[in-house]
């Protein structure tokens, strides 16, 4: 019938209201934070903003049969709280002749997973070994960059900061040279690396940067014992180098922070984080974690005797 938009994350500090993104309360300055703007500058409309505050589930159910009534494309709903997009969830798996194609964020996610599955919670597995941690940034998402400054800043990780022309320059460039063997050679001493690429997003959009970090990450892999992937093009470019068309999500380690592993062998374990969503601290709270004193001894606490 259409597609149901709802990008919200309240667990993240994501919110919608007014067709808008904010994130932590403030408004989201970059391609994509005026939703319906967005909307009809790529020619989906009609569309349809259902605003604060949510109904019913049976009621939000017939503004959306309405709205697809009415020719609407697109039905963008506002969330700012895990209860609103509860409310959604249940409106959405309410019985309906036509289906609807549903997209937004792990929020949504969630909420329709805690309606389908109200008692099966988080799985929490064990994390991977512990080591030395490598971190793909391929976003150019504010968070993302404030999450690297954030890493450089405190020392947690060595940061190899390349643009986007360098990461994609030929492969006996010096600059990229010369950032592949100190994050072999940080890898290979016990310390945690970050990739990232910096500068400002590239236009028109391209995946190109995303894909050349993946391919020059690839030899990395085998000195670390967790890979940190933010933002679905950086994961999905890595997992494509790799040939893995299937993850096995074992456990989730903060809101929206997923655990994974590949059938492969001596392949390190994955934390996947989206790209926009994260306070300052939450990459190197994940680098600390999986690569840190405390990992270590929880391996010898779990190892058998």
């Amino acid at each position: 019938a259409g597609a149901v938009i709802a990008p919200s994350f309240p667990e993240q500090g994501r919110t919608l209201r007014g067709g808008k993104l904010f994130l932590h309360g403030r408004a989201v300055d970059e391609p994509g934070g005026d939703l319906m703007g967005t909307l009809a500058a790529t020619g989906l409309q009609p569309a349809l903003l259902l605003q604060q505050p949510l109904a019913d589930p049976r009621r939000i159910r017939r503004q959306i049969e309405q709205a697809a009534t009415g020719g609407a494309r697109v039905v963008v709903v506002d969330a700012v709280t895990t209860d609103d997009l509860a409310q959604l969830a249940a409106a959405l798996l309410l019985p309906t002749a036509a289906p609807w194609l549903l997209a937004g964020s792990a929020g949504l996610a969630r909420a329709l997973a805690r309606q389908v599955a109200p008692d099966a919670g988080a799985s929490q597995a064990p994390p991977p070994p512990a080591g030395p941690v490598l971190a793909l940034v391929g976003s150019f998402s504010p968070a993302s960059t404030l999450q690297v400054r954030q890493v450089e800043a405190s020392g947690t990780a060595q940061v190899v900061r390349l643009s986007a022309a360098q990461w994609l320059a030929a492969q006996r460039a010096p600059e990229r040279c010369e950032a592949l063997a100190a994050a072999h050679d940080a890898l290979r001493s016990g310390h945690h690396v970050v990739l990232a690429i910096s500068g400002e997003l590239v236009q028109p959009f391209s995946r190109k940067p995303a894909h050349a970090m993946a391919r020059i990450a690839l030899p990395l892999l085998q000195d670390a014992a967790t890979c940190v992937l933010t933002g679905g093009d950086t994961a999905r470019a890595l997992f494509e180098r790799l040939g893995v068309n299937r993850l096995e999500v074992i456990g989730e380690w903060e809101p929206g922070i997923s655990l994974a592993r590949i059938a492969a062998p001596a392949a390190p374990g994955f934390v996947l984080k989206a790209g926009g969503f994260g306070d300052a601290q939450a990459l190197q709270r994940i680098i600390a974690y999986f690569g840190g004193p405390r990992r270590a001894a929880m391996a010898r606490e779990s190892a058998p005797s």
